[in-house]
């Protein structure tokens, strides 16, 4: 049974100022989802922004949700690498524990994972999160 997912998207290229470049979120099976990101500065202003938001949901939506990811979206049938050779744009990599222990890891860079819109649509229902959250 999975008891949590991390996915955490970072985008690459050119430092640009008030650019959002990671997205980290986290969903378990207890009910809370933490979004943090990581931003540029301001153009004179050196050094990066990070900003955390959490949300406490009920716990049934959230398992309701990860049980899918194995039933509906079989995310244990990932495989490690879904990337593709890039110099600048999106990558994402997502963290799956298990309540054995067991940790799964994905990774990829231009193209979604199997069912990768479907979960972000799902995911962006959760809850109504104060900014919008990348999610691959």
């Amino acid at each position: 049974m999975i008891t949590e997912i991390r996915i955490e998207t970072t985008e690459s290229g050119p430092i640009m100022p008030n650019q959002e470049r990671v997205h980290d979120l986290r969903i378990t099976r207890k009910g809370v989802i933490d979004h943090e990101v990581l931003s540029t500065k301001g153009e004179n202003e050196p050094g990066m922004h990070h900003t955390r938001d959490q949300y406490k949901i009920d716990s049934g939506r959230t398992s309701a949700f990860l049980n899918s990811l194995v039933t509906e979206f079989r995310i244990n049938e990932w495989k490690s690498d879904f990337g593709s050779p890039v110099l600048e744009g999106r990558t994402y990599e997502v963290t799956v524990r298990y309540d054995n222990g067991s940790v799964q890891r994905s990774r990829g860079t231009v193209d979604l994972p199997p069912g990768g819109q479907a979960i972000r649509d799902v995911v962006r229902q959760l809850t109504v999160f104060k900014q919008e959250v990348w999610i691959f």
